[in-house]
């Protein structure tokens, strides 16, 4: 059992003040996850005559095949209403008709205007283009799948993606509210199971030479175990219950992970620190990075907290000189142990995902079946 503590009450008290004022709970959903967008690499200015983004995709169609980079037809793929935000991109539902015939909630994720597709391009990481069954789209068992790509008559870029309930952050903060921050959002058998599916999700794309650079909450999607992940049809008629229903979580938002520099404190401090003194660059971030803002994740889940709430935005010297997030009592000391190792200061100090995994399976073992 838990003991009974309060767990990040300025968090639940200030999204239980905006939710008031906000006329709908998208446009509050998007406000409230504004504390933690992404921050962008900075575009570079190429002085050469810009290909156009139908030449460009006419090109990756040629050269990864359209099965990927497809045009959808005006009824295979209707796009509806805007459902989240990102620093680059708007998500909108969608409804995707396949080619027997049914029909499938998707969502469509559309980078913000101004993106040139070929700028697009440089930051999409090679092991999501090569790892590609059939040349169709790209899946693992534990990331999210990315249905295809395509250019909307608008003349956006965007990718067709599966859809999930929800992220992880506001399945959290659902918890939190709920229990209005009097315990942690999780009991510890969901703990081990939300840690082991990130952390084998985070193996399989480092197995693909894919770095995160942003890991967190918000970007693991959430998704309901009550019906077959492989879609969503329409007349499914079921509405998840974020309190009670079994759930799995696969991670997502890796698709334009070169062109991202993490976000505030899920950092490591060798980042921190590169951004301080105006020295950063991609070789920084390695699977070591990713290990550590495993580890902020894993404080998340463990407390409902985000990382360093009470600092501010930009206070990054106290990561740097060594002070780390404080784990509550009702922690594991053997958890305690894995995430101090993961957010070791010196990378090399950290484990691999593969060690991690091994680690979670002994903290948290999987219940025995009686007969």
């Amino acid at each position: 059992m838990h003991s009974m503590m309060p767990i990040s009450p300025c968090q639940s008290q200030r999204l239980m003040q905006m939710r008031t004022e906000y006329a709908s709970a998208v446009e509050f959903e998007i406000n409230a996850s504004k504390d933690h967008w992404s921050e962008l690499s900075p575009s570079s200015d190429d002085e050469e005559e810009a290909e156009s983004d139908l030449e460009a995709f006419q090109r990756l169609k040629t050269r990864w095949g359209t099965a990927f980079f497809k045009d959808y037809g005006d009824e295979e793929l209707v796009v509806g209403e805007k459902i989240a935000e990102g620093a680059q991109a708007e998500i909108f539902n969608a409804i995707w008709t396949y080619r027997d015939g049914r029909k499938w909630n998707c969502v469509v994720k559309v980078f913000k205007q101004g993106y040139r597709l070929r700028d697009l391009e440089k930051q999409w990481p090679l092991g999501m283009l090569q790892n590609r069954p059939f040349g169709r789209g790209y899946w693992t068992a534990n990331s999210s799948w990315i249905l295809g790509a395509t250019l909307l008559k608008n003349g956006r870029f965007a990718f067709h993606l599966m859809k999930y309930w929800g992220d992880l952050r506001k399945l959290i903060d659902c918890r939190m509210q709920l229990n209005q921050g009097q315990s942690p959002p999780f009991t510890d058998s969901e703990v081990g199971q939300i840690m082991l599916r990130i952390c084998i999700g985070m193996q399989e794309l480092h197995e693909l030479g894919i770095v995160h650079r942003d890991l967190k909450s918000s970007n693991i999607l959430i998704w309901d175990m009550g019906f077959d992940n492989s879609g969503q049809c329409l007349d499914d008629g079921r509405i998840f219950d974020p309190l009670h229903d079994d759930f799995a979580c696969n991670v997502a938002d890796f698709e334009c992970s070169i062109g991202v520099v993490g976000t505030g404190y899920w950092r490591a401090p060798e980042i921190l620190l590169a951004l301080k003194t105006h020295d950063i660059g991609s070789h920084l971030f390695t699977e070591k990075s990713d290990v550590y803002s495993f580890a902020m994740t894993c404080y998340e889940v463990l407390t409902g907290c985000i990382p360093f709430e009470s600092l501010g935005r930009s206070y990054y010297d106290v990561v740097i000189e060594g002070r780390r997030p404080e784990l509550p009592d009702h922690v594991n000391p053997l958890m305690k142990t894995l995430l101090k190792r993961c957010w070791h200061g010196d990378a090399c100090e950290r484990p691999t995902f593969k060690d991690i995994v091994g680690k979670l399976k002994f903290i948290y073992p999987e219940p025995k079946c009686t007969s």
